[in-house]
């Protein structure tokens, strides 16, 4: 299943509004890069309370997320996981 989203948050964005997060977040990028080394563009999402990193498969709406991302907080890099869209009632 591919993993889609409607708005998109780059890393730049993302190290503008966290400027205490920015070293954490350059190293998850630098760790998901192993995993996509042809990637260009990389964004930053909310999965189950963690900050993560994830490569933009392409650049045209509904933007395309690939299916690992690179969870990270203000203490840790955590091991690349795997990411699955779950199917919820609009709230």
């Amino acid at each position: 299943m591919k993993n889609y989203l409607d708005e998109i948050y780059t890393l730049s964005e993302f190290k503008r509004d966290n400027p205490a997060l920015v070293q954490k977040a350059e190293q998850a990028l630098q760790y998901l890069k192993g995993y996509y080394p042809n990637g260009s563009e990389f964004v930053v999402i909310e999965v189950e309370g963690y900050n993560c990193v994830a490569c933009l498969r392409d650049e045209f709406y509904p933007y395309e997320l690939g299916s690992s991302v690179a969870p990270f907080d203000e203490n840790q890099i955590y091991p690349v996981q795997g990411l699955t869209t779950k199917y919820a009632f609009q709230r």
